[in-house]
């Protein structure tokens, strides 16, 4: 069984430090957009899904992502966090702006799941 207070503490280190990454590792800032490295982006994405719990994997795996808002929120953070820039390979097109906000109602949206989910295996 897991702490749902544990688990959305750590997943909000982790996107707090995507978020460090990508405002002060861009190798490159536009107003919207901010070059970062790709290893370094896919790096920080594999710590945040590995701070889910087992569980939430295995709730997913049974019933699918129907009703899981944080999947959601995740699949759009992916999308915003992994663009190709068109003159490398080796970096993502971050729109850090919508990044922010996204995260934002991610970790809100965690929580909720994860207390449904604990319900749920009780």
């Amino acid at each position: 069984m897991y702490n749902v207070d544990e688990v959305v503490l750590n997943v909000k280190k982790y996107l707090k430090k995507m978020m460090y990454i990508v405002n002060n590792n861009a190798s490159f800032a536009l107003p919207n957009v901010r070059i970062v490295s790709k290893n370094k982006i896919d790096d920080i994405m594999c710590c945040v899904e590995a701070a889910f719990p087992p569980e939430y994997r295995q709730y997913i795996q049974k019933f699918g992502t129907v009703g899981l808002k944080s999947n959601t929120y995740m699949a759009r953070i992916n999308t915003t966090i992994k663009n190709k820039f068109f003159l490398s390979s080796n970096v993502y097109a971050v729109k850090h702006r919508e990044l922010e906000s996204l995260i934002s109602g991610f970790v809100s949206a965690l929580r909720s799941d994860l207390e449904r989910i604990s319900e749920y295996i009780k």
